[in-house]
This record gives structure tokens, C-alpha cells and sequence, in this order.
């Protein structure tokens, strides 16, 4: 959620990265679906997250800021920040 709503990643480029199964066409076209669908249940993903209102890009926006609110590690960059307020939301 993080390389979408923060560095406007293409849903079909993120998945390239991220899986190992092949997106094809679709993605290419109407973007990876899961990640709206992770944006909008994140809140009952993660306890410490609330819901947040807005699109699935919005929402993602707010729900990745509040993860790495819970880090510890405040002088990391973001993405640091996010693996380890992800574990600990």
C-alpha cells in the first residue's frame, strides 16, 4: 500500500515486484484490485488502525501513515518505519 499511495505506483508495477505469480493483462489495464481491497479492510487487518474515509488510494494513504506511527524507530526512512509499525499495530 505504501509504493501505491505514497509513490503513486502503477497496481500492476507493485505487483511485479511484490508476487510471484504473474499479473497478465488485466492489471496492466485496470490495475492490482487487491490492493483497494487491503486499503478497505485494513482496519480490521490491523487493530491499531482506524478506517479512513476517501477512495481505496486515500484510504491506503491514511492507513499507511498510522502504521508507521507505531514505530519505534523514528529517525528510519518510511519504509522502515512501516515494517516495524506494521508489526507492532
Amino acid at each position: 500500500m505504501y509504493l501505491w499511495s505514497r509513490e503513486r505506483l502503477a497496481g500492476h508495477k507493485i505487483r511485479e515486484q511484490v508476487s510471484p505469480l504473474p499479473g497478465g493483462l488485466y492489471q496492466q489495464l485496470h490495475g492490482w484490485r487487491q490492493l483497494g481491497r487491503w486499503a478497505r479492510a485494513a482496519h480490521r487487518l490491523w487493530r491499531g488502525v482506524q478506517d479512513v474515509a476517501g477512495t481505496a488510494r486515500e484510504k491506503a494513504f491514511g492507513i499507511v501513515s498510522q502504521i508507521a506511527a507505531h514505530t519505534v524507530h523514528v529517525t528510519a526512512v518510511l519504509a522502515a518505519q512501516l515494517w516495524d509499525g506494521a508489526q507492532r499495530a
